[in-house]
């Protein structure tokens, strides 16, 4: 999931631009659509715009029957603030600290903090072990085993 807001504070001309890329996402270097985001932005012209985002995507089920496997997650996405005498930012649970520029102080829209913003990955494994025969029914497939080999023998 990642959650934040796109901020745009009007202080002259109204040139200002923020957005937020897709997120793709991988696991062991292989792109898998169930990780992947859809783009955030607001429009050019937006003045004053203040708009949270949180999305998450679907869980994702991976099974394997090696006994051990390491996974790696990889996340990819950009984000772009443009302006020439506006501000524009991406509150992504960083506060900033350039002079003079309020677009991205905390708290924010929604009463934001930079502890609850950000990318955020939840893992969660569940091995089932595969069942194994019972005693009992193996020395009685056995038996059935030889019924059977001794009847071939007699014919």
């Amino acid at each position: 999931m990642r959650a934040g807001a796109l901020t745009i504070v009007g202080d002259s001309t109204g040139d200002a631009t923020v957005a937020l890329g897709a997120v793709a996402g991988t696991v062991d270097a292989v792109t898998n659509a169930t990780l992947a985001l859809a783009t955030v932005d607001l429009p050019t012209s937006a003045v004053d715009a203040n708009t949270p985002f949180s999305q998450s995507s679907s869980t994702l089920s991976i099974t394997s029957s090696a006994v051990t496997h390491a996974y790696t997650l990889a996340f990819t996405w950009n984000g772009t603030s443009t302006s020439n005498n506006d501000e524009a930012a991406i509150r992504m649970g960083l506060a900033g600290t350039p002079a003079g520029v309020t677009a991205d102080d905390y708290p924010g829209v929604g009463a934001r903090t930079a502890a609850n913003d950000g990318h955020r990955v939840t893992v969660t494994s569940t091995i089932i072990s595969a069942p194994e025969p019972a005693p009992a029914a193996l020395v009685a497939l056995g038996l059935v085993a030889l019924a059977l080999r001794g009847r071939r023998a007699r014919d």
